[in-house]
Parts: structure tokens; sequence; C-alpha cells
């Protein structure tokens, strides 16, 4: 019975998350909102889910799309943006753990929940930042413009 639920089910302990959706990680953003990575050498749209070791949000607010993804060799930083430039940042890095205290989100703490951050379109905004501890690194997550509720549901799908 529990092989026959587990089948059913197709989500069980130990296996992992389906492949997000193409079109909520891959899809262009809107327009252009000038996010870069300093030093990072881009890595093309295809790779993004394969090079952060399927740490990419399996849910976005709608309109938001693909701004692009970098690396610098150990880490790796996917940005998604949308039409106002909102922005959500993942970074997945191999090196060093995090000891981090605060609110938990599920797996995430939150480290962050204040305003004092944005862009030259979106201007001055709510900042979010929530981070996780893994075996083998970290997968961080940063926010611009969105509310929390909206920031938690993200999280909450990246499959760790």
């Amino acid at each position: 019975m529990a092989f026959v639920s587990c089948l059913a089910l197709t989500a069980c302990v130990g296996e992992k998350a389906p492949p997000p959706s193409p079109v909520v990680v891959l899809s262009p953003a809107p327009r252009e909102c000038l996010v870069r990575i300093e030093g990072g050498k881009s890595v093309p749209a295809d790779q993004i889910v394969e090079a952060t070791g399927g740490h990419v949000p399996h849910w976005l607010p709608p309109s938001f799309g693909l701004e692009g993804a970098w690396t610098d060799g150990r880490s790796i930083w996917a940005a998604w943006t949308d039409d106002a430039c909102r922005m959500v940042v993942v970074t997945s890095a191999d090196r060093g753990r995090l000891s981090l205290s605060g609110p938990r989100v599920g797996p995430w703490v939150v480290a962050i929940d204040a305003p004092g951050c944005g862009n030259q379109v979106l201007g001055s905004a709510n900042c979010l930042d929530y981070y996780v501890a893994l075996t083998n690194g970290s997968v961080g997550f940063h926010a611009a413009g969105l509310d929390r509720t909206e920031a938690d549901r993200i999280v909450l799908s990246i499959p760790l």
C-alpha cells in the first residue's frame, strides 16, 4: 500500500522535486532592469537549473521573468524581475556554513525584512533576505519590492 501511495503522490521522501516549468524559470524578463553581478561570468539560460543544483523557484508572481544568471566558479546567482523591476535573486553556494538565527519559513531563516533596498527603476523598496544551510553549501534568496507573503511562497517553492 505504501508503494502504491508513493507512486500516486510522485513526491515521496528522499525523491527529488520535479524540475520547474521552463516557462517559470526561463521566460525572459519583461524589461531590462540592469541587474548585474560584478565579476561574474554569464550563465546561459538553458544551463541555470543544472548550475544551481535545481535550486530555482517553481513559483514566481505573474509577469516575472529571467533577467540573467552569473557565476564566479563557486557560486551562481540567478535573477528574475518584473515590469516594475521588482527583483528576486537566488544564490547557490558550495562553500561556507551559515549560522543564522531569526524567524523561519520552513527550513529558511529570514535574515532581513526591512526597507532600504531597490534599484533605479523600482526606487526604494522593502528588502527580504532568506538563507538555508545545506550539507554541501547554502542557498540564499534576496527580494526587493515584494511583500513577505509573496517572498515566503517563492522560497517554499525552491527545492532543497
